[in-house]
């Protein structure tokens, strides 16, 4: 039977749309990426510092590398990206949008699913293989979706659970992937 290391991979994930990338958003003209975010019930919320938001870009060149930490029949995400979020990891907040974060305790669990079946495994000789998949929230037990919110200057498509499933295309591109706090695991 194998591992959670034999089953945990690193894939570079993109979105099957042409245009479109997959990134997390970092700054906005220099500042923190801000917004007021209107909720369904209809009031607006404060506020908001969105800078480690998971969203969707009209940037083609832009893409995350997620390491697939499989855990108990799911996987734990973490950005591998050479960039200011390596290490993060993948959570849900309170609004249901996907975020990044320094892990001070485990990220979320997510199943691949085929958005039918959400209890996918990549096999440990996977490397280089491709596909298209849907990521599945599994305590809230919901797809993850996108949804567009527009501003005053501006429009962002936030990458949360529950909306419009969002077709990710991934390529892995390691498996059998160590642990970043623990590389000699077997």
């Amino acid at each position: 039977m194998p591992t959670d290391r034999q089953l945990s991979f690193v894939a570079t994930v993109r979105l099957p749309a042409p245009g479109k990338a997959f990134c997390v958003a970092s700054t906005q003209l220099g500042r923190p990426f801000m917004s007021k975010i209107r909720r369904d019930n209809g009031i607006v919320s404060k506020t908001k510092n969105l800078a480690n938001l998971v969203s969707l870009w009209d940037n083609s060149d832009k893409h995350l590398s997620l390491y697939f930490r499989h855990s108990n029949g799911a996987y734990r995400l973490y950005i591998r990206s050479n960039n200011e979020h390596y290490g993060k990891g993948l959570y849900l907040n309170e609004d249901a949008m996907l975020f990044a974060r320094y892990v001070n305790a485990a990220p979320d669990l997510f199943q691949i699913s085929d958005g039918k079946t959400h209890n996918l495994v990549v096999a440990p000789q996977a490397t280089g293989a491709s596909g298209q998949l849907y990521l599945y929230h599994r305590s809230r037990g919901l797809l993850l979706g996108s949804k567009t919110y527009s501003q005053v200057s501006s429009t962002f498509t936030a990458v949360e659970a529950g909306r419009t499933p969002l077709l990710l295309r991934i390529e892995i591109t390691a498996v059998n992937a160590p642990y970043l706090s623990n590389p000699d695991e077997v």
